[in-house]
């Protein structure tokens, strides 16, 4: 379990999501009908092209969320093993 965790990634991840729910709010505020359709599709990316369902686009945001995590804490455990 311990192999799963780093707070560098918990932290990266946490200002992702943040960063992520700020464009959310924008797109839908800010954007017209047009823009926010290509707002959207880039926020979930790539999920929301996997699911290609208009329902499931919450899921796909948490879902790239989640992918993030895991490529921030790949990173962080490549690089920890080169400095040893």
């Amino acid at each position: 379990m311990r192999k799963l965790f780093s707070g560098i990634a918990l932290t990266a991840t946490a200002a992702y999501a943040v960063a992520i729910f700020a464009f959310v709010v924008v797109a839908r505020h800010v954007a017209d009908l047009e823009g926010r359709a290509y707002d959207l599709l880039l926020i979930g990316f790539p999920w929301i092209l996997a699911f290609r369902h208009d329902d499931l686009y919450p899921l796909a945001v948490a879902l790239n969320v989640a992918t993030v995590y895991l490529l921030v804490l790949s990173i962080v455990r490549a690089f920890a093993r080169n400095s040893r």
